[in-house]
């Protein structure tokens, strides 16, 4: 995976080192609350680096990452989805905002229901 630098941002593959970052952060529930079908908080230091390393396996996946626009853009692709928990009105707001459309509720991404929003590259 590689590291995404800009003026005020760094993006990076999750390191052993931040453990304690991951552990204080999804140790909160109000956090993890709309986190996929069964969401839970991460209760040890072990849980949070198990959690560390499947992030990182899944990082070179082309569609997992920060950067899913770009790349998958230059890949031709005709479409990018973003779905959010019903109840998770911040991050429905954050689709919208971003020029995504809403198109219904979805369970065929997450195993549970979701609202599906997508964005075709002709409006981007």
């Amino acid at each position: 995976m590689r590291t995404i630098t800009t003026a005020r941002l760094i993006l990076r593959p999750w390191e052993p080192d931040d453990v304690d970052f991951l552990l204080n952060l999804e140790g909160r529930w109000d956090v993890v609350r709309y986190l996929g079908a069964d969401p839970s908080t991460l209760d040890s230091r072990d849980d949070a680096l198990a959690s560390i390393g499947r992030r990182r396996r899944i990082s070179d996946h082309p569609i997992h990452g920060i950067w899913i626009i770009t790349d998958t853009l230059a890949r031709g692709q005709r479409r990018i989805i973003a779905v959010t928990h019903p109840d998770n009105a911040a991050s429905r707001a954050v689709c919208r905002r971003v020029g995504m459309r809403h198109l219904g509720q979805t369970t065929r991404y997450m195993d549970t229901d979701c609202e599906l929003f997508e964005i075709k590259p002709a409006t981007i």
